[in-house]
């Protein structure tokens, strides 16, 4: 199941979710049972572990690592003495069910005064108050109890709510991200073709490893990054023996290598503003500080560390540098 389609599905089961729980039409383990199915979804393996306690009941004590942020969410079950109600969600609701049909069929007087006749025998009125009185006694407490229970149910209820609000939300905010970012990817893509094809491949390359499951290819990844970038530099700004003096009266080399300051004197020539340059300048050192390094231990064969999240937001920051650079060169004419 691909990206795009899994969060579509997310997104319809959260919102069945909401409705099912704000109008209280199903049983919470069915609830429940769809939460599982917006974390399943959304790969949320601290939601699972939480969601799946909630469904059977938690071990005590229990690790509160395993279900992460969503810690937060089961709140409601502890104690001030720092105690917790360890019975699964399904179950308080039986408990609460069975009280309540419970309270419903019991049929007793409120007062013996009219309705017992004294007579003799060892049974005397006063034995069949003290009687009542404990009953009473009894029921009270039944009904603390049932209170907690229903209280508890209630804040639990609503910290399902607030997951599923909370997945919303991100599903919401992904769709906005994906959409400011699609955009400056058709602008990239576009000025790619246009300019310098060959990078296109060099992306496609740095794409496929970005999805490889060793930190070799994640390092590969970063490589073709760097590559991309060197090319593009060759496209825009040849290099040069002689160094260049930017607007601000600094002086960079522009040889073969030296992409970096490449691609900023380009910047430079087009943008024509101090403050964007200087900002351009600086998401440009710290990215190709990175790129180099992986890229010199890649070139001499040095196992390099890149973790998953390193390789993702270098593939991003490569595209939003793009981004820029395309930005400053306008589109070729086709008429």
């Amino acid at each position: 199941m691909g990206q795009t389609t899994r969060f579509a599905e997310a997104r319809v089961v959260t919102e069945s979710l909401l409705n099912s729980l704000e109008a209280g039409a199903e049983p919470i383990a069915q609830s429940i049972m769809k939460a599982k199915r917006i974390a399943r979804l959304l790969k949320d393996s601290d939601a699972q572990t939480w969601l799946e306690f909630e469904m059977t009941g938690y071990p005590n004590p229990f690790p509160k690592a395993e279900i992460g942020y969503c810690l937060r969410y089961m709140k409601p079950r502890f104690n001030p003495d720092g105690s917790f109600k360890i019975s699964s969600l399904p179950g308080i609701e039986a408990e609460i069910t069975g009280f309540e049909k419970h309270m419903q069929a019991v049929r007793y007087p409120s007062s013996f005064s009219s309705s017992v006749q004294v007579t003799p025998g060892p049974f005397k009125l006063s034995e069949a108050s003290s009687l009542l009185r404990d009953i009473n006694t009894t029921l009270q407490s039944l009904r603390e109890v049932h209170i907690a229970d229903v209280e508890v149910f209630a804040a639990l209820k609503s910290a399902l709510h607030s997951y599923a609000t909370d997945c919303q939300i991100s599903l919401d905010f992904g769709d906005i991200s994906s959409d400011v970012f699609g955009k400056a990817r058709e602008a990239v893509d576009s000025f790619i073709r246009q300019t310098c094809p060959k990078a296109a491949g060099q992306l496609l390359a740095a794409y496929e490893r970005l999805g490889g499951n060793e930190a070799e290819e994640r390092a590969q990844c970063l490589a073709s990054c760097r590559r991309v970038l060197l090319t593009v530099a060759d496209a825009v700004f040849p290099a040069q023996q002689e160094e260049y003096e930017d607007s601000g009266g600094k002086r960079r080399k522009v040889g073969p290598d030296d992409y970096k300051n490449r691609l900023l004197a380009f910047l430079d020539q087009r943008l024509g503003s101090d403050g964007t340059l200087a900002l351009v300048d600086g998401q440009m050192g710290h990215l190709a500080a990175r790129l180099d390094a992986v890229y010199s231990k890649v070139s001499k064969g040095v196992h390099a560390d890149v973790g998953e999240n390193e390789a993702q937001l270098a593939m991003i920051h490569t595209y939003l540098f793009l981004a820029e650079v395309a930005r400053a060169c306008p589109p070729v004419s086709t008429a």
